[in-house]
């Protein structure tokens, strides 16, 4: 079905849970999505809070009224997501054969993001990585440093590689005039500083001995420490040394995640097995700070902390924090005046070891605030076919645009000026649903599940044996478990 076909009732006699915002939950056995009513009608059983079952042989469910679908049919999910409804599935059929082998290692954790005309296989953003659930919706700005454009149209792919549901609220260029010599640098997603000079380091020293030429420019050779045997949450320190700058400075870093905080997510969605479903739909209903507890692990492993040398002791600078192990992002820490004396300043990045892979330390020479223009698509295809239907969605924030597995999407944007005269950010908004796999479902384990929450700590370092058996071949495993074969999206998207 076209992203435009007008939308149908659509009927399955596979399982849905429908997961009620009021804790109630549907177990309907043949259902229809009745598209002008926006409502689920389908028979089936009712369960109130206390899971006390009823018959509801002709149930009609309000869609406003619904936390989370969940389904036991990955190809079930293709229908409610075409109507613009988030949902959840089970799958094992149609995984691949690289995710069979260890499904730890599977490709996940957000849209993905190319510039057409650019080199096919460079992502140059994931969105909203940590938005795991609808409560947990953010938006999330991403540099693209690397962008070689021209011209003042510009064309963005927007991909759903994973097995995931994406919730995608809108998606936007931010554009700055680049001054000569120099770059516009994020600090934060909201603030965009003009850095009129940028420092090499001068050297880099971490546990592995120099690693100054991993880091000083910007080159996609990373560096990377292996994760620690014992404990998940161990840190290590990189120190390094940049030839004084005149006035202001902040610390530029380029990293991305390593697959830990993937494997991690995986690992407890494992723990919580076949209950998951209605532990995400816990989340809508329990809050943001409710749902947040849930990722207690992935906080204790916490960001890149860039620590300062003041001639007495180190000190803090701030903190890089940008999740997502696919795509690195760059941002600027700015320094705190004075700076300290003397012809060099030293900096010091604590990190869990093994966490980070670093591509990019720089120091910039800070100057004023940078003006940025938000720039929303003009043009939307979906696939090959002109989509009315999805720009207008995105260009309204009150929409979201659901994609499935193999979507992909190509967003056309039209630029105030020349690309090449412009630094541009990427800003993403909304949220995904992970899909459970029938492999994790074996590893239910309700106590492991709730020291996810209670004791995260003595988990990290029960897990770390566990991770440190895959870590060699994950980055590996992980790119080759992209969904983009044409097995794998014919054999759902023939089934919608």
């Amino acid at each position: 079905m076209g992203a435009d076909a007008p939308p149908v009732a659509v009927r399955s006699s596979d399982t849905l849970k429908v997961h009620m915002k009021s804790g109630a939950l549907y177990m309907l056995d043949a259902w229809t999505v009745d598209t002008a009513a926006r409502a689920i009608r389908g028979a089936g059983t009712h369960y109130d809070l206390h899971r006390s079952a009823t018959p509801a042989p002709d149930a009609t469910i309000p869609m406003d009224s619904v936390a989370l679908f969940e389904t036991t049919d990955a190809a079930a999910a293709w229908p409610l997501g075409m109507q613009g409804m988030a949902a959840m599935a089970t799958l094992g059929a149609y995984v691949s054969a690289v995710c069979l082998a260890d499904p730890k290692s599977c490709f996940g954790s957000c849209p993905t993001f190319y510039l057409e005309g650019d080199e096919p296989d460079r992502v140059h953003a994931e969105g909203f990585s940590a938005s795991v659930a609808r409560v947990l919706e953010e938006r999330d700005v991403d540099a693209m440093p690397r962008a070689n454009l021209r011209g003042r149209r510009v064309t963005v792919v927007m991909k759903n590689e994973a097995w995931e549901t994406h919730v995608v609220r809108r998606v936007n260029l931010l554009a700055a005039p680049r001054p000569a010599g120099g770059r516009v640098l994020a600090d934060g997603d909201s603030a965009f500083i003009v850095a009129n000079r940028v420092h090499e380091i001068r050297s880099c020293a971490g546990e592995e001995g120099s690693c100054l030429a991993a880091l000083r420019s910007l080159d996609d050779r990373e560096r990377h420490s292996a994760a620690d045997s014992l404990d998940l949450a161990s840190r290590e320190y990189v120190e390094l040394e940049f030839p004084r700058p005149a006035g202001r400075a902040g610390v530029v870093l380029t990293a991305r995640n390593s697959l830990i905080t993937t494997f991690l997510f995986y690992q407890s969605m494992a723990y919580v097995g076949a209950n998951m479903g209605a532990m995400v739909a816990s989340f809508e209903r329990g809050g943001r700070t409710f749902a947040q507890a849930h990722f207690a692990m992935a906080r204790l492993l916490g960001d890149i902390d860039v620590e300062l040398w003041d001639g007495e002791r180190w000190i803090p600078a701030g903190s890089f924090g940008e999740p997502g192990p696919i795509a690195a992002d760059t941002k600027v820490i700015p320094l705190r005046e004075p700076l300290p004396d003397g012809d060099a300043i030293r900096v010091r990045l604590r990190m869990a070891r093994g966490n980070w892979r670093l591509d990019w330390v720089a120091l910039a020479e800070l100057g004023e605030r940078a003006p940025v223009t938000r720039i929303a698509p003009t043009l939307v295809k979906h696939g090959v076919s002109v989509s009315p239907r999805a720009l207008e969605t995105l260009r309204d924030s009150a929409r979201t645009l659901v994609t499935m597995p193999g979507d992909e999407y190509r967003l056309v944007y039209d630029l105030p000026a020349p690309a090449e005269s412009l630094e541009l950010f990427l800003e993403s908004e909304g949220y995904y649903y992970e899909w459970q796999r029938r492999e994790w479902i074996a590893e239910e384990d309700a106590t492991l599940a709730a020291m996810v929450v209670m004791n995260p700590a003595e988990l990290l370092r029960r897990l770390a044996p566990t991770y440190k058996r895959g870590e060699a071949r994950m980055e590996q495993l992980f790119w080759e478990s992209r969904f983009n074969s044409a097995m794998e999206r014919g054999g759902n998207h023939a089934r919608r």
